[in-house]
């Protein structure tokens, strides 16, 4: 909700929100399998085994039955602002705010998140939180902006403006994370025989 108010040349306005993110997402990738032929005599010959049985058996890579690729992500963002608006004259008004938003870490319900500390040295994924801090307790946005008007309240207006603005780490920039080891896992067929 916002709040309007003015007092000689101030115009002052304070607002705030709450947004309360449910995410329930699920992903059918490669639960049939994926199929890869290495040319099309292999194609037409049902595989590289050249049966169709046994290749039809065996795709070339597919989802375990066991694995879970759902999430049931979690997250609310909270945010509130001041404004000021001062008018210098009658065609000239200067406006000086700041913004401050908080979002919560992504968590799933079931404990489903997983993250890699070191993607060079680490050989698997670990269960856990995805960021060990957040980086959306120092969100303070601040914001200037002039606004003219050199004929006075009749046609042109010029306004110029400038501020300091983040991005939240919200949980559909992770959407893709429900195909992951290691609650996610796949099977690869490594027999490529030729006949």
């Amino acid at each position: 909700g916002d709040l309007l108010t003015r007092a000689g040349r101030h115009s002052l306005k304070i607002g705030g929100e709450v947004h309360r993110y449910q995410w329930d997402i699920f992903s059918s990738t490669n639960r049939a399998g994926v199929w890869r032929f290495s040319g099309l005599e292999q194609f037409l010959r049902a595989g590289a085994g050249g049966g169709a049985t046994a290749f039809l058996a065996l795709p070339a890579d597919a989802t375990h039955p066991a694995s879970d690729n759902s999430k049931d992500l979690r997250q609310t963002l909270i945010g509130g602002y001041i404004q000021d608006g001062f008018s210098i004259s009658e065609r000239f008004q200067v406006n000086a705010g700041v913004r401050y938003e908080f979002a919560t870490l992504i968590h799933d319900m079931q404990g489903r998140t997983a993250f890699m500390p070191d993607v060079w040295h680490d050989p698997e994924v670990q269960v856990g939180a995805l960021l060990d801090h957040n980086p959306s307790k120092g969100g303070i946005s601040p914001r200037l902006s002039l606004t003219w008007s050199p004929f006075g309240g009749r046609g042109t207006v010029v306004r110029a403006g400038a501020g300091i603005y983040y991005d939240q780490v919200l949980a559909y920039a992770l959407d893709t994370l429900k195909n992951g080891a290691p609650f996610n896992r796949s099977v690869f067929r490594t027999d490529r025989k030729s006949t």
